[in-house]
């Protein structure tokens, strides 16, 4: 019976150890993912402010990229 409970407590242990590795991994995750999450807000904005002066750059020059580039 002794030997019984001993095995338990050390199961138990050794489970409570899994579980706290399990639960900073799981963290470090979750900080991880809220990083690229406000790196991909920011490149979207980015690309968004981009396009949006390319369009502008393009309305205004589209009479100059009809002429040939020999002119």
């Amino acid at each position: 019976m002794e030997k019984n409970i001993e095995d338990l407590e050390c199961r138990i242990a050794f489970q409570e150890a899994t579980i706290q590795e399990l639960s900073d991994q799981l963290y470090l995750q979750h900080k991880t993912l809220e990083a690229m999450d406000l790196r991909i807000q920011r490149l979207t904005t980015q690309f968004a402010e981009q396009s949006e002066a390319m369009a502008s750059i393009g309305a205004d020059s589209d009479a100059a990229s009809n002429i040939p580039p020999h002119y």
